[in-house]
C-alpha cells in the first residue's frame, strides 16, 4: 500500500480490540488491513473500488466509517460516505458538505464530521451529525470564528459527550452537542500547535494525541 493514503481506524470490539488500515492499492481501489491485537497477526479484511483518500474516518461499535475524501486527480472532493461491516464496504447518505482532511468523532449513535477543506483550497467551518439509525444529516452549530482559517488537527469525543477539537494553531475548542455550542478552554498545546494530519485517541478520560 501506498503510505501517502494510509489512515488509521481504531477499533474495539467486544471481547477482543481490532485495528484497522485502509490504504490505495491504485488509483481506484483501497485494501482494508486488520490487525488482531489479541493473535497479534493480519489479515486482508475488504478491497473496495473507491478513487477517495484524506477522508475521514470513525468506529461505532463494529461498524467502521469513512466520509468524504479527495477524488483520483486530488483536486476535486467528494461527499461520499461508506461503511464496513462484515467484511463488506456499503455507500450511505452522502454528506450534505463536499469535502476531504475533515476529522470524526463518535458520541452515542451520532458521528460529527467537523472542518476539512473545500474544492477551493479553503479550510472549512462545518459541523455536521450523520445518523447511524436514521442514515440522515443534520447540519450543525458552524465552527467558531477562530477556528475557521487553521485547519481542524484532531477531534476526540470523551464518556461526557463532548468532542473535543484541537487546531493546528494550538486553540482548544469543546463542542457539546445537546447545546450545539462550542466553548474555547483556556489550555495550550505543547510546543504551539499540532501538524495537520495529527490524530486523537481516547483512553479512560484522557485524550492523546499522536502524529501529524
Amino acid at each position: 500500500m501506498r503510505n501517502s493514503s494510509l489512515l488509521l481506524i481504531l477499533c474495539f470490539m467486544q471481547s477482543y480490540s481490532t485495528i484497522r488500515l485502509i490504504g490505495q492499492t491504485d488509483k481506484e481501489h483501497h485494501k482494508t488491513l486488520a490487525f488482531d491485537c489479541v493473535a497479534r497477526s493480519w489479515k486482508e479484511d475488504a478491497t473496495v473500488a473507491w478513487q477517495e483518500c484524506a477522508f475521514a474516518q470513525a468506529v461505532l461499535g463494529s461498524y467502521s466509517f469513512v466520509f468524504g475524501g479527495l477524488i483520483g486527480d486530488h483536486k476535486t472532493t467528494s461527499r461520499r460516505c461508506s461503511v464496513l461491516h462484515n467484511g463488506k464496504w456499503t455507500d450511505v447518505a452522502e454528506m450534505p458538505t463536499s469535502r476531504c482532511f475533515a476529522r470524526a468523532a463518535v458520541v452515542g449513535n451520532t458521528i460529527f464530521v467537523i472542518g476539512g477543506r473545500g474544492d477551493d483550497n479553503v479550510y472549512l467551518h462545518c459541523n455536521e451529525a450523520y445518523s447511524v439509525a436514521a442514515n440522515r444529516w443534520t447540519v450543525k452549530a458552524e465552527l467558531p470564528e477562530s477556528l475557521r482559517m487553521p485547519a481542524i488537527a484532531a477531534v476526540a469525543a470523551l464518556c461526557v459527550g463532548r468532542i473535543f477539537i484541537f487546531d493546528s494553531q494550538a486553540a482548544v475548542f469543546v463542542y457539546d452537542p445537546t447545546s450545539d455550542a462550542y466553548e474555547a478552554l483556556d489550555v495550550q498545546v505543547p510546543e504551539g500547535g499540532l501538524p495537520i494530519g495529527a490524530c486523537a485517541a481516547v483512553f479512560s478520560d484522557s485524550i492523546f494525541l499522536l502524529g501529524g
